[in-house]
Order: structure tokens, then C-alpha cells, then sequence
């Protein structure tokens, strides 16, 4: 990829992708209902704050030692970072698709649920995303490494607190349409974590090191081996 293309990629990120996340955090924000119920209230903001970091972050970030080396590391996080819209088209799908599996008993339960998985979700990411400070990004490139906080323990704290929210959203509308959507969106976001690692790995001896010490989503504790292939490891740079 050309290196001036790459620039120009970084010079959007951080002055135009940084203004879309803190438009749709401040609307996230002030969309909060007076009446909305606790668990759901503390959900709605957790998404709001998750935005206006991200583009907080965005703004802020380091100049990167390492831009996109290819379009995939260019393409893929955007279009996972931006998967949330398609959700808005469930409501197209066939009706059979839009049909929920399963009792109509589970509803309230599974609800419930998914309320709990996505606001620990969201949590976990935002913990993450200010850890990371000005070495958050979108797409992928090389900043400086992270290794406190959550990155203590894994190496995509981020994505992780994504899945479970993506999860959640399954539990809280299960029906086939949407576990479509969800398995897509999942798959899309371990793709952007396994570029990351790809790319990243290449560019820092001391990132190697950090990943044989760390899980890739969970804590080594609950994974049989957390060391990453000769392929797939690398800094901090972005969301992961």
C-alpha cells in the first residue's frame, strides 16, 4: 500500500471517524429517557461513554510507528466498527427470520440476561479504551505498548467486552435473523483481533514477549495455550 494513502487513512481516523463517535455518544447521551429503568439506564450510558472515549481517544492518539500495511487492515476495522447500523435493518428481514426460537417464556429471562452480558460488555471496553489512552485507533497500526489495566491479563480487552455485548444482543432478540447478524458481526470482530495480531507481531520483538505471557481473549488461566502462531501477535495500537 502506497505510504502516503496510509497517512491519509490515519489523518481520517483521527479528524473525521473521531467526530462520528463523539456525534453518536452525545446523541447516545441525550437520548437517555427521565423514566428509563436502572439496569437499562446504566446500559444506555455505558454506550454513550464508549463512544465519546473512543472519539476522545481518536483525537488524542499518538502518531503511529507503524500505518496500515493493506487495505484489510484498513477495511476490516471499519466495517466492524460500524456492523452496529445493519442491526437497524433486522426489522426488514423475512418474517420466519424475525421469529423468536424458543419459548415465549425465555423472553423476560434471556432479557434480563443480555441486559447484565452487555453492560459487563460495555464495561470491560471502556476500562479498556481509557487504558489504552493515546494508543487507540481503528485501524491498524502501531503505537505504544499497553500492558496495564485489563492488558495485563489479555491482549484484546476490548473485543472481548464487544462479544459479550454482540452475545447479548442475540439473547435479547433470538431469533434466527438476528443470530445471522450476530454470528457475522462476531466473526468480523475476531478477524480485525487476528489482523491486529498479524501485523502488529511483525513490527515488535517486545509484543511477542507480552503475548506468550497473556491470553488472547481470556486470562491464560482459562485457555489451553494463549501463545499466538509466529503470524498472529503485535503492539497496542487500536481497539483491541
Amino acid at each position: 500500500m502506497p505510504r502516503r494513502f496510509a497517512q491519509v487513512i490515519v489523518f481520517v481516523e483521527k479528524y473525521v471517524l473521531s467526530l462520528l463517535f463523539l456525534y453518536f455518544g452525545i446523541e447516545q447521551a441525550t437520548a437517555v429517557h427521565a423514566d428509563a429503568e436502572f439496569p437499562a439506564l446504566v446500559n444506555h450510558l455505558l454506550r454513550g461513554v464508549l463512544q465519546l472515549v473512543a472519539g476522545i481517544a481518536l483525537l488524542c492518539n499518538s502518531a503511529p510507528k507503524r500505518l496500515p500495511a493493506d487495505l484489510a487492515e484498513i477495511v476490516v476495522p471499519l466495517l466492524g466498527s460500524y456492523f452496529y447500523l445493519l442491526y437497524n435493518f433486522a426489522a426488514a428481514l423475512p418474517l420466519p427470520m424475525q421469529q423468536m426460537l424458543g419459548p415465549q417464556s425465555w423472553r423476560v429471562p434471556l432479557a434480563a440476561i443480555a441486559l447484565a452480558m452487555s453492560s459487563a460488555g460495555l464495561a470491560i471496553a471502556v476500562w479498556a479504551a481509557l487504558t489504552l489512552g493515546r494508543s487507540f485507533g481503528v485501524v491498524v497500526a502501531v503505537r505504544e505498548i499497553v500492558r496495564r489495566g485489563p492488558y495485563r491479563y489479555v491482549r484484546h480487552p476490548i473485543y472481548l467486552g464487544y462479544l459479550l455485548h454482540i452475545a447479548s444482543l442475540w439473547l435479547a432478540m433470538p431469533s434466527a435473523g438476528m443470530a445471522l447478524l450476530v454470528a457475522g458481526h462476531a466473526l468480523l470482530t475476531l478477524w480485525r483481533a487476528r489482523l491486529e495480531e498479524a501485523g502488529l507481531s511483525a513490527h515488535s520483538d517486545e509484543y511477542r514477549q507480552y503475548a506468550h505471557r497473556t491470553g488472547f481473549l481470556l486470562p491464560q488461566p482459562f485457555t489451553h495455550n494463549a501463545t499466538p502462531s509466529p503470524d498472529r501477535a503485535g503492539p497496542r495500537s487500536r481497539r483491541g
